[in-house]
């Protein structure tokens, strides 16, 4: 259950800059979210709180896949002001290697 807080206590350890924007905060409101609401879920395993539960775990894997386009996109956008001409599978290439 601890292996969770390495990333977001990394995230909130460096400075700044990687949580500038709203959209970066959700990952840690939902992980903060999973902890209090898996401790509802094993206090009171009702068919509500498991629900919510599953509900909740959804949303971390859309919020894994919307992270993964938002990374690509900011790749793209760096790889394209370091070396314009890129293009095609060239681009893309770049951009998922970082």
């Amino acid at each position: 259950m601890l292996g969770p807080c390495s990333s977001p206590s990394s995230l909130l350890a460096r400075s700044r800059p990687e949580l500038e924007d709203r959209p970066q905060w959700i990952p840690l409101v939902l992980l903060a979210l999973g902890f209090v609401w898996g401790g509802v879920t094993v206090t009171t395993p009702r068919h509500w709180s498991v629900r919510t539960f599953q509900v909740l775990m959804a949303a971390f894997a859309a919020s894994g896949f919307i992270g993964q386009y938002l990374h690509y996109r900011g790749n793209v956008a760096f790889e394209l002001e370091m070396y314009p001409a890129l293009k095609g599978l060239d681009l893309f290439w770049e951009a998922i290697r970082g």
